[in-house]
């Protein structure tokens, strides 16, 4: 299943034949958790890519997230916008952009902590996580 793919646990093995998504998830997603707040913490992450990114593991593990990616999934925990458009529903405590920065035409206004409308009881800037 889509979706699933590449979403283990921290330590866990890709099995033989895995994606390069999957490998790229389960290898950084040890990372990417250690440097978020803890759940239920709302977390964005640009560039989730057609195969869900980190989502499912944010979502299995306590957060409320959401991916943002042209090529998104379809689904709830998913928008399909450029980074540039999108506008969250509701403020952000943590950003997740993994190897997505360099699809966008100005970086500076796709990571403005203002359009991520920051959540007022974390500041955004110190738990934005970029690999």
């Amino acid at each position: 299943m889509e979706e699933s793919r590449g979403h283990r646990h921290a330590g866990a093995v890709p099995a033989q034949g895995a994606s390069e998504d999957g490998t790229w998830l389960a290898a950084t997603w040890p990372f990417v958790l250690s440097q978020l707040p803890p759940p239920p913490a709302r977390v964005i992450e640009l560039g989730c890519g057609q195969a869900g990114g980190h989502i499912p593991a944010l979502i299995r593990a306590g957060y409320d997230a959401t991916g943002v990616d042209p090529e998104a999934p379809e689904g709830a925990a998913y928008r399909q916008a450029a980074f540039e458009d999108y506008q969250p529903e509701k403020p952000a405590d943590a950003v997740i952009a993994s190897v997505s920065l360099h699809h966008v035409d100005d970086p500076g206004t796709a990571l403005d902590p203002r359009r991520r409308r920051p959540s007022p009881r974390r500041r955004a800037d110190r738990h934005r996580v970029d690999l």
